[in-house]
């Protein structure tokens, strides 16, 4: 959980949204960035609605939108049996790979069906093997093996040179969008 964040039930809902193949293989481009920006909104919407229809239901809820959440959302989803969380610290699922943006809504639901084997451990050695993420990213922020911080966190990204990085094509994003605003149309 992020720190001035709070999590108010113990049962979640994880939600997985698959992004395009054909786009993410273009990451870091503009392509990527926007396919990732669209899920991340959809995605978003989604678990809004999904927490909205449970209390209209009587159940309490709590959404946990993809970006800006309460929690970082690979464990949680390794914990549904969604994936397994890869070396560079994101889901992998066996459906799509790392292609994957997550969200949650956390709920008053107290006979959630919990899996307590993850069929997906393999991902973690053949991580070990493979490490195209090691070896891809632009910044070198992916840790080969992932470290324990003072204050008891495990990370996997040394995120002082990854959101830098992301910043920076996070705003080279937003310039397009205004520059080709007319072009542009993100719907429903």
């Amino acid at each position: 959980m992020f720190k001035d964040k709070g999590v108010i039930f113990d049962n979640a809902i994880v939600f997985a949204m698959e992004m395009d193949k054909d786009k993410i293989a273009k990451a870091s481009g503009l392509d990527a960035l926007i396919e990732v920006q669209k899920t991340y909104r959809d995605l978003g919407r989604i678990v809004n609605s999904a927490a909205e229809f449970l209390r209209n239901c009587g159940y309490a809820a709590q959404a946990s939108r993809p970006l800006g959440g309460v929690i970082l959302y690979p464990r949680l989803a390794r914990l549904a049996n969604l994936g397994w969380q890869g070396s560079h610290g994101m889901l992998i699922t066996p459906q799509y790979g790392p292609r994957v943006r997550l969200a949650a809504v956390f709920t008053s639901i107290s006979n959630i069906h919990l899996s307590r084997n993850n069929t997906h451990a393999w991902i973690e050695s053949y991580c070990k093997i493979c490490g195209i993420y090691i070896k891809k990213c632009p910044v070198n922020a992916i840790y080969s093996e992932p470290i324990k911080k003072d204050n008891g966190v495990i990370t996997h990204i040394d995120v002082n040179k990854c959101f830098p990085y992301f910043l920076k094509i996070m705003d080279v994003l937003f310039a397009w969008i205004v520059v080709n605003s007319t072009e542009l149309v993100i719907t429903n």
